[in-house]
């Protein structure tokens, strides 16, 4: 904001930067606004708000406990859906709350009986009904959470063990018995927190099994509190739902509450506003690298589903993107155990283990990125006849595999990227045919993690491509890129090809101008 009186730029402190080192309580959590959400990822993963505003760059403390309240999309909770499609946030966000409760407002003659008499009293008197304890005074209970925040429990080593042993066997249970909930190193994170903050509330100086026993418990019993008792059914939110979210969005709130389906059709149509609205038209240089993180849409990757469907971007987005990668966090022992040993290591430490290797030093690391970036790297003639054949044999091996990533132009601008990039980590002033080689292993391993496992051990390519590999390799890589057709005959033939299946191909390649044989018939050239 601006300051009243120097009229500079100045920083005011949110609600998360005053709450520093306390707890901030956000009630209809879910009605917040999509960049008020996205600026709490940052504080409950590093516990800081970075600032890059008007000239402004700083980052500013949130050491601080967040208490959320949120309310179902549509006024009531749905348990055949999961607990982000009823509240409608991303499962990324949940899965970094310590625990996550449940609290339905279900019939009960008892307990609404009870709660209608408390408040039928307190309209009645304008004061509370007499309580049937003593309150504890606020003074005492300040006192008591001033002399907690002051301890400081350590995590004993013996310790240790059980807590990375019942971590292994809590992702054990949720892959055995598919788990909606988020069992992941945030839920070991989680048990530590809470195992700390129950030795403070003990006053002690040192955490005791019983304080992980209790963090566990409490973890347990917030996972079934989202659980109904039936089977959940994870039904996607489907298009239905969302065209009814927009048209109860654009029904009045009093009154009767119509709406015309022409104004419906153009609202559920339109996406977005048109850049000259703004009134400034211009173009600005953006050249950059983006490297970007996605999670699944409800926080479990359906390996049924395709990429667009399984993080909900469009095709036309991801296309853009040179590589993509698939990490998925499937329970496996060793590495758990490693995983858990490694966070529980720093929160009792404060530092990293021990490293089994010397680093290198980020004043080199600078120096070289710089080296790097001052090479611009070309690719030789010789190179170009390469490139367009290992990518039309891509597109032909995408065609007949009916390939689910994406392999257009946009795959040869990123083999085209890759390589140079490769050439400019050698401290080379040309591409050379290795690094064309790697980016292509590249492409082929970031496909190959998008696709299932049992897909891709049955992947191989056809008899044309190994024979147009083969012929590739047999043509000399400068100069006039020729081969005769005899001795690709042999050589095809002696690796247990066919005559007819080698003419196909020939014929093929030559169909798609990747070739041209002459009118004997007897050599092959490269176009």
């Amino acid at each position: 904001m601006k300051d009243p009186i120097t009229g500079e730029m100045t920083l005011e402190g949110g609600a998360l930067v005053l709450a520093d080192q306390g707890v901030c309580c956000i009630d209809e959590f879910d009605k917040m606004m999509e960049g008020d959400r996205t600026a709490i990822h940052e504080v409950m993963e590093q516990q800081t708000i970075s600032i890059a505003k008007a000239g402004i760059m700083t980052s500013l403390n949130a050491r601080v406990s967040i208490l959320a309240a949120a309310n179902p999309a549509y006024g009531r909770y749905n348990p055949k859906k999961s607990i982000e499609q009823n509240i409608q946030l991303p499962a990324a966000l949940l899965s970094r709350f310590d625990l996550l409760w449940l609290m339905q407002d279900k019939a009960d003659r008892e307990n609404d009986l009870r709660l209608a008499q408390h408040i039928t009293y307190v309209h009645q008197h304008n004061i509370q009904p007499p309580a049937q304890f003593t309150p504890l005074e606020m003074k005492l209970m300040r006192r008591y959470i001033a002399l907690c925040k002051k301890k400081q429990p350590v995590i004993p080593e013996n310790l240790a063990d059980y807590i990375t042993g019942a971590y292994v066997e809590m992702r054990k249970e949720a892959r055995n018995s598919k788990d909606t909930t988020f069992t992941s190193a945030r839920t070991l994170l989680a048990i530590l927190r809470l195992s700390t903050a129950l030795a403070r509330l003990r006053l002690a100086d040192a955490v005791e099994k019983e304080d992980v026993n209790e963090a566990m418990r409490l973890m347990e019993m917030s996972k079934d509190s989202l659980n109904p008792a039936h089977e959940m059914h994870n039904r996607a939110h489907n298009v239905t739902d969302q065209i009814f979210s927009i048209v109860r969005e654009m029904a009045p709130t009093k009154g009767l509450r119509s709406v015309k389906i022409t104004e419906v059709m153009e609202q559920c149509v339109s996406k977005g506003f048109k850049p000259d609205q703004a009134g400034i038209m211009t173009s600005l240089n953006a050249r950059v690298s983006i490297l970007a993180a996605a999670n699944p849409a409800y926080g479990r990757y359906n390996p049924k589903k395709s990429i667009e469907q399984n993080i909900q971007l469009p095709a036309a987005l991801l296309s853009r993107f040179d590589l993509l990668w698939l990490m998925q966090d499937k329970a496996d022992r060793e590495n758990d155990l490693r995983l858990a040993q490694h966070i529980t290591y720093v929160h009792q430490h404060n530092i990293q283990p021990p490293a089994q290797f010397t680093p290198l030093e980020m004043k080199l690391m600078r120096r070289y990125i710089a080296l790097c970036k001052k090479k611009q790297p070309v690719i030789p003639e010789n190179l170009a006849d390469y490139i367009t054949g290992a990518y039309v044999e891509m597109r032909k091996e995408a065609r007949n595999s009916k390939d689910t990533t994406f392999t257009s132009a946009r795959t040869l601008l990123a083999i085209l990227r890759l390589s140079t990039a490769l050439a400019r980590l050698r401290l080379a002033d040309a591409v050379e045919k290795e690094d064309v080689n790697e980016a292509m292993r590249l492409m082929e391993m970031s496909k190959d993690s998008l696709n299932p496992a049992h897909e891709m051990h049955n992947r191989a390519h056809n008899v044309t491509d190994q024979i147009f590999s083969i012929v590739r390799e047999m043509a000399p890589t400068k100069g006039l890129r020729s081969v005769k057709i005899t001795e690709v005959m042999e050589q095809c033939v002696s690796k247990g090809f066919k005559p007819d299946q080698v003419d196909a191909c020939i014929e093929e390649y030559e169909e798609l101008n990747v070739w041209q044989t002459n009118q004997a018939h007897t050599k092959i050239t490269f176009i």
